[in-house]
């Protein structure tokens, strides 16, 4: 049964970067998935360049406030959940994403389906045989994220480890239900660390 994934892409006065993202979706093999643009403090130029896009696979979200980072991702999530989605992927608006990324990502869940946050390597746009990120765990004793060297130190670290691995917000994969266990984004939090939060209570849950 195909699993269906709602993509939350957040714009913040950069439409364009958002553009490129979205037409990047159109690539991907599994498509079964639908964008939530969330335009985050909307004004008239991202409105018009957005709205333009809504479609049957692409519903916009406008608020005219800065919600922040976390604020305006839980807007679309909350949406999302409400749809019924099976599972939320939420994406960086200055993300391109490659061809297979997320029948890979689905195919780890299904293989793994005692991990509720999933996350592919994340490379540079301008270098793409360069490694930005690719996994991380958290000691919760000195209350600090590490960071491999490599991704087969990550790998021996995940293996030794996987009640710790914490993973970037770039590209992070939930399960619709983990989603529904743990409740939206931290609130306190107007941005950076939500992905953390997000691992961290994921790890807690049960």
């Amino acid at each position: 049964m195909s699993q269906h994934v709602a993509i939350v892409i957040l714009n913040w006065r950069s439409s364009c970067e958002s553009i490129e993202c979205l037409e990047s979706l159109d690539t991907m093999g599994h498509r079964d998935w639908r964008a939530y643009v969330v335009d985050n403090e909307s004004t008239d130029e991202s409105r018009r360049a957005l709205s333009a896009l809504a479609s049957d696979r692409i519903t916009v979200l406008a608020s005219p406030v800065n919600l922040g980072h976390n604020g305006g991702c839980t807007l679309g999530l909350r949406q999302a959940l409400g749809d019924g989605a099976d599972f939320i992927w939420l994406l960086n608006n200055d993300a391109v994403v490659e061809a297979s990324c997320l029948n890979t990502l689905l195919a780890a869940a299904l293989q793994h389906p005692e991990a509720g946050v999933l996350s592919p390597v994340v490379r540079y746009l301008d270098a793409p045989d360069r490694t930005q990120f690719c996994g991380a765990v958290i000691d919760r004793h000195a209350e600090e994220v590490l960071y491999p060297d490599s991704l087969e130190q990550f790998l021996g670290w995940q293996n030794d480890h996987s009640d710790q691995v914490v993973v970037w917000g770039t590209a992070m994969l939930i399960r619709g239900a983990q989603a529904r266990r743990i409740g939206t984004l931290g609130d306190r939090l107007f941005a950076y660390w939500e992905d953390t939060d997000s691992c961290v209570r994921t790890q807690f849950s049960g």
